[in-house]
């Protein structure tokens, strides 16, 4: 098993999470609905951020993003969820939890992809979402 990613930026950086759309949900536990939703795209170790500024056009680290999402709460793993309603602290638990599984069963089945395969270039063999070039990453 690879080593078993304990931080956020392990883990987006294991590239299973990459492509997923993510939502930075920030409101008062209590409430129906959240004060305010941020929307994203996991692209390397960032997230490709939708906010007024950025749009669509800045990866930026999980912590930018929570601070673009208007939430001081230092904890984007709690607050970052999937599509599927899992938060990326719920994907890094179940890494700490099964042990005995590869890295990568473990992850694909917490996200719910355990179908998924990574897109490549025909021609470079590269992955997909390494060749997007229209995209600046604001923490380089």
């Amino acid at each position: 098993m690879s080593k078993i990613p304990t931080k956020l930026k392990d883990l987006l950086q294991t590239g299973l999470l990459e492509g997923l759309h993510v939502r930075y949900i920030h409101g008062s536990k209590g409430r129906r609905r959240p004060e305010s939703e941020l929307r994203g795209v996991i692209q390397g170790a960032g997230i490709l951020c939708s906010c007024d500024e950025c749009k669509e056009t800045k990866i930026v680290t999980p912590n930018q993003f929570e601070m673009h999402a208007g939430s001081g709460n230092k904890r984007p793993p709690q607050y970052i969820f999937l599509d599927n309603g899992k938060s990326l602290r719920d994907v890094l638990d179940a890494c700490k939890a099964n042990l005995s599984e590869s890295l990568e069963t473990v992850i694909l089945n917490a996200i719910g992809r355990s179908n998924y395969t990574t897109a490549f270039c025909i021609n470079c063999k590269g992955d997909i979402h390494a060749l997007l070039s229209n995209i600046s990453y604001a923490f380089e």
